[in-house]
């Protein structure tokens, strides 16, 4: 009678396993703060992370694999990607994280009309020059034509809150330099230019 008592003790239990349901349910990933997230160029990004829960295994962030990488060197959008699977294999759905690196001065990116007055007796028509932004450092801007300057190589300026310094430098045959003061997107440029004649300008600058 014993012996007939443990064998069916051992069936019991084998079906007790067999009849274990199976776990196809996939782990969930939660990406830590903001899907989508800006950083300035040459600034620093920070990894947020995400955390993983599983029906079966419960917390499993620590198993939560990131790929992709931001060079913040570089403007830009980059995304991070998140993945992870449970116990039995069952891997959740891929999270994504979008970051875009951008350069600070991008609200200066467009086409302006320039109404120049100069020192002297010499009168300069009003012209259109347009702003764009470096890609590799954080708010620097090209000037692509200052006043008669109409280089390959447009007019480098940086930006300092509301103020555009101009560092002296050279365009085609002649030596710029200037400030200029922000208000909004528009901007009053005072300019030196220096070559076959020599002129002081102030150019206001009225975004299109």
């Amino acid at each position: 009678m014993k012996k007939n008592t443990i064998i069916a003790l051992g069936v019991l239990t084998a079906m007790s396993f067999s009849c274990k349901k199976e776990d196809t349910i996939q782990p969930v990933i939660t990406l830590n703060g903001n899907i989508e997230q800006s950083v300035a160029l040459n600034g620093t990004y920070s990894e947020a992370g995400a955390t993983a829960m599983d029906n079966e295994d419960g917390d499993i962030s620590d198993k939560v694999v990131i790929s992709g990488t931001v060079n913040t060197n570089l403007k830009g959008e980059y995304r991070k990607y998140y993945d992870v699977q449970d116990s039995e294999g069952n891997k959740a759905a891929t999270a994504t994280r979008y970051v875009q690196v951008v350069n600070e001065s991008d609200y200066m990116i467009g086409t302006y009309q320039a109404t120049p007055t100069c020192s002297g007796t010499s009168t300069f028509n009003t012209y259109n020059t347009t702003v764009t932004v470096s890609e590799e450092v954080n708010n620097q801007i090209y000037i692509k034509r200052v006043m008669w300057l109409v280089e390959d190589d447009p007019v480098i300026a940086e930006i300092n809150g509301n103020v555009i310094d101009i560092p002296a430098q050279t365009v085609g045959s002649n030596t710029v330099s200037g400030t200029a003061t922000i208000s909004g997107s528009d901007f009053l440029l005072n300019v030196s230019i220096n070559g076959s004649s020599s002129y002081t300008c102030s150019i206001d600058h009225i975004k299109l």
